[in-house]
């Protein structure tokens, strides 16, 4: 086997391994698993920290979309359309089986691996997200550090709808009753429910708090 097309079923197997097996499977049992040798494993990665290195860089890194940041700033189409397109991408590139049980197990490790992701959605999506949901609501623009804890808590909790939605199907074994698109949907008429309401509660004169109290007096 040539040696590009070995180390990528290496890399392949050990993704697999370690994602059912937890990030504190052994190599000699990985090699066992894939029939070959423990010498020959680290002739293509010197240790288990470099493989573990590896497969994350492929999983979380690589399968990163940049353009996702310039689709929720993407002014020329309707932000419900952005959000929407961007749950699908990254239900859909990220959210695997592999990629969601490895994520996990790299927080109950210890691994930062996670927390790379966490930064890449907060800069990327959270906070500008924040600054077009003003702009939504005819709040004025603000620069996306401006962005306040409320209303980045707020989009934490939208996105868990889409992530808890895997975390139940590849962590605890649980059938999915409803397809991605729904939940997406779900998704948009939480936000559209959502930013208003926090919103109000910090600009309490602006209009949108207004708003609020006409629908529900």
């Amino acid at each position: 086997m040539r040696s590009d097309a070995r180390r990528a079923q290496i890399l392949e197997g050990a993704t697999h391994f370690f994602a059912e097996s937890g990030l504190n499977g052994n190599t000699r049992e990985l090699s066992a698993g894939l029939g070959i040798t423990q010498p020959l494993l680290y002739r293509y990665f010197t240790s288990k920290q470099a493989l573990l290195d590896t497969i994350f860089e492929e999983l979380f890194v690589k399968r990163w979309d940049p353009g996702w940041a310039r689709l929720i700033r993407d002014r020329g189409q309707p932000l419900r359309d952005r959000v929407a397109r961007f749950y699908a991408e990254f239900d859909e590139r990220l959210l695997t089986r592999e990629w969601v049980r490895l994520f996990v197990y790299s927080g109950l490790s210890g691994y930062a691996y996670n927390q790379r992701v966490f930064r890449k959605l907060m800069t990327d999506i959270f906070r500008p997200l924040g600054v077009e949901l003003r702009l939504l609501h005819g709040l004025p623009e603000v620069t996306p550090r401006e962005i306040s804890a409320k209303e980045i808590e707020m989009i934490w909790e939208l996105h868990g709808v889409i992530f808890y939605r895997r975390m139940r199907q590849h962590v605890y074994g649980v059938k999915l009753q409803a397809g991605s698109q729904e939940v997406i949907a779900n998704l948009l008429f939480y936000l559209e429910g959502a930013a208003p309401r926090v919103l109000a509660t910090l600009f309490p004169g602006h209009p949108v708090a207004a708003r609020r109290r006409v629908m529900h007096a």
